[in-house]
């Protein structure tokens, strides 16, 4: 499969990038100009901005999903009405070329309808939207151009994410307070979404497989 990753220089999404091309998939990763990447096999690299429509459809081209692993770089305004305004050029894009298949890291943060949140996690995540009011701000408005689409979206909300080896891990509708998940794992479960028709247009929490 050809699959377009935004973010792909990032903490996961390096790893996203990783992974997919393990898994045999043809990777186009779109890239800020200043974003080193290394050439290899399979993968093509295009630079440019999600802000640029232009370059959203040239890096989509023949493309059959897409996975964004998107974030603000910092806790501004500014950037969380970018993370829209890229977010509404690629859904634009993919419905006019006809690409169905998007698959997002989101957070747990993020208010989603029918939630089932431990009361604490609810705390933290208002203090969350506290501190960093403007980085959650720009995955929920991020979520809200998407999930109004009819695209075949998932979304991926883990709770706090830590370094360290895979571990193995599990999607559910309910959030366990306290999780915590690796990155590695993380980045598993969104190119697992790729095959997984379990949880389109959905967003699950990724956490950590119960162990016996």
């Amino acid at each position: 499969m050809r699959v377009l990753i935004l973010g792909a220089t990032g903490k996961i999404g390096r790893l996203v990038l990783e992974r997919a091309l393990a898994d045999g998939h043809d990777v186009v990763a779109l890239v800020r100009e200043a974003a080193p990447l290394e050439l290899r096999e399979r993968l093509t690299v295009v630079n440019g901005s999600i802000a640029d429509a232009t370059v959203v459809r040239g890096a989509l081209e023949r493309s059959s999903a897409v996975i964004a692993a998107l974030g603000p770089r910092s806790n501004t305004v500014e950037d969380e009405l970018a993370l829209e305004v890229g977010m509404r050029n690629l859904t634009a894009a993919m419905e006019a070329a006809g690409v169905d298949r998007l698959i997002a890291l989101s957070g747990a943060a993020v208010a989603v309808p029918g939630d089932r949140k431990p009361f604490l996690d609810q705390l933290a995540s208002v203090l969350v939207r506290r501190f960093a009011r403007h980085v959650v701000g720009a995955k929920q408005r991020e979520y809200e151009v998407f999930s109004a689409t009819a695209l075949d979206w998932t979304a991926l909300r883990p709770p706090l994410v830590i370094d360290g080896p895979p571990k193995g891990y599990r999607l559910t509708s309910r959030l366990k307070f306290g999780a915590r998940v690796s990155r590695t794992d993380v980045a598993h479960a969104l190119v697992d979404q790729l095959v997984d028709t379990r949880f389109r247009r959905a967003a699950p929490f990724v956490l950590p497989k119960d162990r016996p």
